[in-house]
């Protein structure tokens, strides 16, 4: 009886805790990203530096190659303490560890609408748990792989449904920055929308 009872424990343990470590898990995956984009900026400058290229390099063609690596960005919130990596597209792996590109947005070099989602945790702090916090005015700073820092100011914030897709359309005018995530963060019905313009800075 008291074996059983021991198991019984012990497994309801185990139970309760792997969230916690999934959880630990994604936040090594993504301090590792934040280590890679670090190591290819750094290889970007040097390349740069030291004028090294296959061949005779034509003005336009990047340095880094896209499919060199799933890095693409990282995504910055002073406000709120949030340094993200940013990576291509918004499969479930993808925003397990950072944010993701949609697909169907404007790609970060590009005029348009950018948008950036990412999933909200229970651990406080991490991914877009604390996007609710950000307000008019705040700064958001995106840069990319080669260097390239563009500088948002928050703009609007919303609330919509999750098939309300009018909120990544572009529109004239500055360069728009959209972040999205899951609202509330227990059981969502909605999605939490922070559009911000560029603006040079």
């Amino acid at each position: 009886m008291r074996i059983t009872a021991l198991i019984m424990i012990v497994l309801g343990l185990l139970f309760m805790s792997t969230p916690l470590i999934k959880a630990e898990l994604d936040q090594q995956k993504e301090q590792a990203l934040l280590k890679e984009f670090e190591e290819l900026s750094a290889i970007f400058d040097q390349k740069i530096r030291e004028d090294v290229y296959e061949g005779p390099h034509t003005e336009g063609v990047p340095l880094v190659k896209e499919d060199e690596t799933d890095v693409i960005g990282l995504l910055s919130i002073d406000s709120i303490e949030l340094t993200l990596p940013i990576r291509l597209g918004t499969t479930n792996d993808i925003l397990k560890s950072g944010a993701g590109l949609m697909t169907e947005s404007t790609p970060l070099d590009k005029r348009g609408n950018s948008a950036i989602a990412a999933h909200r945790q229970y651990k406080y702090g991490v991914q877009f748990n604390r996007l609710n916090e950000v307000r008019r005015h705040d700064l958001i700073e995106v840069e990319q792989v080669n260097g390239d820092k563009r500088t948002y100011q928050v703009e609007h914030i919303s609330r919509v449904l999750p098939d309300e897709m009018h909120v990544i359309k572009e529109a004239p005018g500055p360069s728009l920055l959209t972040l999205i995530t899951c609202d509330p963060m227990i059981n969502p019905t909605h999605r939490l929308i922070v559009q911000a313009k560029e603006i040079d800075y």
